[in-house]
Order: C-alpha cells, then sequence, then structure tokens
C-alpha cells in the first residue's frame, strides 16, 4: 500500500516538475515574443523613418531640379537671343553682298540647333521621371514586404502563445484530476485504518 502511495506521489512530483518545465517553457515564450514584438515596432519605425527621410530627399531632388531648369532656361534663353542676334547680323551681311550659299547653310544649322534641343530636352525629362518612379517603388515594395514580415511574426507568436496555453491548461486539468484520485486513495485508506 505504501508502496503505491510512493508511486503516486513520485508520480505527482514528477507531474508537476513537467508542468514547471511548461510553465518556465510558457514565460520564455512570451518573454521572446514581447522581444520579437519590440524588435519588429524598431524595424517598422527605422522603415517609416527611411521613407521620411527618402520623401525629404525627393523634395530637396525635385527643389534643386526646378532651380537647375530655371537656370538652364535662363541660360538658353541668353543663348537663343544671342544666336538669335548673331543670325539677324549675318542676314543682313549675307543680303548686303548677296550670298545665296550662306543663307541656306545657316537656315539649315538653326533647323538642326532647334530640332537638338528639342530631343535633348525630351531625353533628360523622361529619363529623371523614370529614375524616380524605379526608386518609388522599391521603397513601396520594401514597406509591404516589412508590414507582410511583421504580420507574420506576430501571427506566429501568437499561435505558439495559444498552443502553450492549451497545453497549460490541459496539465492544470491533469494535475487536478491526479490530486483528486491521491487524495480519494488517502481518505480510502484512512478509512480502511480506522476500522
Amino acid at each position: 500500500m505504501k508502496q503505491a502511495v510512493n508511486n503516486k506521489l513520485l508520480t505527482r512530483c514528477i507531474l508537476a516538475e513537467e508542468l514547471n518545465g511548461v510553465q518556465q517553457q510558457e514565460k520564455e515564450s512570451s518573454s521572446e515574443t514581447v522581444r520579437a514584438r519590440r524588435d519588429l515596432d524598431d524595424a517598422v519605425k527605422e522603415a517609416r523613418r527611411s521613407a521620411d527621410l527618402l520623401h525629404e530627399y525627393q523634395t530637396l531632388y525635385e527643389m534643386q531640379r526646378d532651380r537647375l531648369e530655371k537656370q538652364v532656361s535662363l541660360i538658353t534663353d541668353e543663348r537663343d537671343l544671342w544666336i538669335q542676334l548673331s543670325y539677324s547680323l549675318g542676314l543682313k551681311v549675307i543680303d548686303e553682298n548677296s550670298l545665296t550659299s550662306c543663307k541656306q547653310i545657316q537656315v539649315s544649322q538653326a533647323a538642326w540647333t532647334q530640332l537638338g534641343r528639342y530631343f535633348v530636352g525630351s531625353l533628360l525629362k523622361s529619363s529623371d521621371s523614370l529614375d524616380f518612379d524605379v526608386v518609388s517603388e522599391d521603397v513601396n515594395d520594401f514597406i509591404e514586404t516589412a508590414e507582410i514580415v511583421a504580420r507574420d511574426i506576430i501571427k506566429s507568436d501568437t499561435d505558439s502563445l495559444d498552443d502553450f496555453k492549451g497545453l497549460f491548461e490541459v496539465m492544470k486539468g491533469k494535475l487536478v484530476e491526479l490530486e483528486k484520485g491521491i487524495v480519494s486513495i488517502e481518505k480510502s485508506e484512512g478509512n480502511r485504518v480506522g476500522f
């Protein structure tokens, strides 16, 4: 009889140790979850800071670009004014001296200059907007990926915590059943001793 009681007490102690082990694992898992959430929050804040910084750089870039475009426009206007002045002066010289070949060369040169300016301007504008679109798309992809990873980590941690809680409740139930069984055995043995 004592052997049976000792075996049950030993079983109870083993189950209590296992329950303590499960409780310890749950505490460790909870602290890891909190740590992971903290790390994730830090990563999201850093991503937001990076996005804000990128936005500031974009604004600065746009301001610089506008300033340079105005400066280029002023220089281009000044150059065109000088070209026009030179062209007018050249036409007067051609008319005065009746030089028809020079007149044809000057008209061709002016047409080629205007055509070249048009294509260079179009090429530069489209290249800048394409570069900005690529950078903007990369930043948006990074933010979306970071949010997906964050949600996955939080879901995984929540699922693990729910599993541990379920296991803890099962172990608590088993411990209560075991304690009831030991108490009823002790009572029945106590009743026998009293007879």
